[in-house]
């Protein structure tokens, strides 16, 4: 158990593939369209970036660290949303190393390379196939910022929220004395510290921050790299707090990345769970399987801690596969301490509880069982905090509703591709359709003992489904007027409309 130890949270948009300190930045359409390719080798656009006065187009380049012949290659949160699994290769000597991916991107991994080499950088994608990335390594350049936790412009932020930053390449312990956290320009009492990689430092709060409360986390120039190159200007990321506070908490502090041992065959792992001071439990957890490009996604329910073990229960809500959906899960997961420290983390495999004799996944939590096989991470690390700071709640976004394939049914997963649940399980479900306001889906539904098609619409969350059309005749592609008071669809080569209500005024 760790209790001083941060969390890793959220992401931020600066970095994109660092070689180093280089940045390819490759920002990612919406979800469900084609993925931008990478711009050239040597440009970047930085989006969204929370250097100040940052924007448009700047050179990147690469670096060599003070451990000669590494070189830090990184993808930012977002990038790729459909990605599970990276692998970076050099080209010239064959070397390659895999990052688990969490949100879309994977912070900063070495691999021995030198200026000039090739490496590619190639992400397994859920669904299947994969998206490849080529990147030559450059001359030396200032360090950057990959990500800050809390995320810029983040809101509800936990009073005991976990503040980290995380750089492109080690940087020198002396130099982040500076960072700070600032309210209304004074700043927090607190402390930073280094991880052992040098890739990531933390602002420990001497107490809570303030309820609803506007803050800023400073990065100055001062901070380094080891060869002594700065910053190229100073960062800043500002958040706004919530009034929750966590007493206890799960994390995937960088995701698990393992190997099988029935199958042989490596899985990514991540979890984000939290118990808050109401005794109320949220998170979420993710499982990608890269030899098929399956992705499993599901909510916590509860954990349990003893020690440096948590026994955690959750239920699937989404799968590339939704005959598990629905089902109760669960883990044991081991904290042996950090990355470097001897002693990799553990890991159980998913348990089934639906078809196991043990309960649910309450009961799991509750009794604790130890008999499942662990396994040891190949990278990644599992902080369990008996007490300590969450990991912050994800940003509010848009959702976006979907049919999955070839199974059907209607599936939601937030715009940036993170979470998910399902709202039907029918394989004739489709062509879903939100109301202005959000609150309702139209979608049509296949009538197996007609041939054909009729509309529907439910509540947000799956729930209220009503059948507005029921006639021999094939509807389907709804869509709603701006007002939200009628649907249109498709009959028979022609338009109709008729009350989004109940189906009248035809």
């Amino acid at each position: 158990m760790r209790s001083n130890r941060r969390l890793r949270v959220g992401h931020m948009a600066l970095v994109v593939v660092t070689l180093l300190v280089a940045c390819l930045d490759d920002r990612t359409n919406p979800v469900g369209t084609r993925i931008t390719p990478p711009p050239p080798v040597g440009t970047a656009i930085a989006s969204d970036p929370i250097v100040t006065g940052a924007a448009g187009v700047r050179s990147a380049a690469a670096s060599l660290g003070a451990s000669d012949g590494l070189v830090y290659v990184s993808l930012q949160p977002g990038t790729v949303p459909e990605g599970g699994l990276a692998t970076v290769r050099n080209t010239r000597t064959g070397a390659s190393v895999p990052a688990a991916m969490a949100d879309g991107g994977f912070d900063p991994v070495a691999i021995a390379a030198h200026p000039g080499d090739t490496l590619t950088v190639q992400i397994e994608l859920a669904g299947g196939g994969t998206q490849s990335m080529q990147l030559t390594v450059p001359a030396a350049r200032p360090p950057v910022i990959v990500r800050t936790t809390p995320p810029p412009k983040k809101y509800d932020v936990p009073l005991n929220t976990a503040i980290q930053v995380v750089f492109s390449e080690p940087v020198s312990p002396g130099s982040i004395g500076g960072i700070r956290v600032l309210q209304e320009g004074a700043p927090v009492s607190g402390h930073t510290s280094l991880s052992a990689d040098g890739l990531r430092a933390d602002f420990e709060l001497d107490g809570l921050l303030a309820p609803n409360a506007d803050y800023v986390l400073s990065i100055p120039t001062d901070v380094a790299d080891l060869s002594g190159d700065h910053l190229a200007q100073p960062a800043t990321a500002q958040f706004t707090t919530g009034t929750q506070v966590a007493m206890a908490s799960v994390v995937t502090e960088q995701p698990a990345l393992f190997l099988n041992t029935f199958s042989g065959t490596l899985r990514t792992f991540t979890m984000s769970a939290v118990r808050w001071d109401d005794g109320s439990y949220s998170g979420s957890f993710g499982i990608f399987y890269p030899q098929g490009g399956v992705r499993v996604f599901g909510r916590v329910r509860c954990f349990n801690i003893v020690g440096d073990s948590a026994w955690i229960g959750g239920v699937i809500d989404g799968a590339n596969d939704t005959s598990g959906v629905g089902h109760e899960s669960a883990w044991r997961l081991v904290d042996h301490g950090p990355p470097g420290s001897g002693v990799p983390d553990e890991l159980s495999l998913m348990e089934d509880l639906a078809e196991d004799t043990i309960g649910t996944a309450l009961d799991f939590c509750a009794k604790r069982p130890t008999d499942l096989e662990l396994n040891p991470l190949l990278s990644g690390d599992i902080v369990v905090n008996a007490s300590g700071p969450p990991p912050a709640p994800p940003p509010a976004m848009s959702e976006i509703a979907y049919a999955a394939w070839p199974n059907g049914g209607i599936q939601i997963v937030n715009a940036d591709g993170s979470g998910g649940r399902v709202l039907t399980a029918d394989s004739g479900d489709f062509s879903p359709s939100w109301a202005p306001d959000g609150t309702k889906l139209a979608f049509d539904r296949y009538d197996r003992s007609k041939s054909g098609r009729d509309i529907y619409v439910m509540n947000a969350d799956g729930s209220g489904l009503k059948r507005l059309t029921n006639d021999g005749f094939d509807d389907s592609d709804p869509s709603w007027s701006p007002d939200g008071q009628k649907i249109v669809f498709g009959r028979g080569g022609r338009i109709y409309a008729m009350s989004a209500s109940d189906g009248s005024g035809l």
